[in-house]
């Protein structure tokens, strides 16, 4: 399983090797950085041209916009809060919304390469979310 190369990488066991992840609590308190005046805050975890990892922290309301990650998997961890997460599939010159799931603290969801969209929204009035992702290979800078 950990000797696929990243291009040959499924979404699946990306998100099975993503599951077996754990990470301690302290060291993620470290990564998170709330940004109310912008549209979210990030801030990197790890880089490697395989894989790069992230949270990313949303106040209330506050959405990603409609997106792709190119060549790159895509899996979003919660890991406070709840994430509602959209997955847009292009039909014809559209993207047309084919699922909507909500997620809470520790679960996965997860965006194949392109041509695959998505959008990540707090739905929140007053709850905060954060969220880890993780992208392979890591996205181009």
């Amino acid at each position: 399983m950990m000797d696929t190369p990243p291009h040959k990488l499924t979404l699946e066991l990306f998100k099975a090797l993503v599951a077996r992840l754990q990470l301690e609590d302290s060291f993620l308190q470290k990564h998170i950085l709330f940004r109310p005046e912008k549209k979210y805050g990030w801030k990197p975890v790890l880089l490697t041209p395989s894989v790069e990892i992230l949270t990313c922290c949303w106040m209330p309301r506050q959405e990603s916009g409609i997106h792709d990650h190119g060549n790159s998997l895509n899996v979003t961890q919660v890991i406070q809060g709840a994430c509602t997460a959209q997955i847009y599939e292009v039909l014809g010159q559209e993207l047309v919304l084919s699922k909507e799931e909500e997620i809470h603290a520790n679960q996965l969801t997860g965006v194949e390469r392109q041509p695959q969209f998505h959008q990540l929204i707090n739905k929140s009035n007053i709850e905060p979310l954060v969220t880890l992702h993780f992208y392979c290979p890591a996205r181009p800078q």
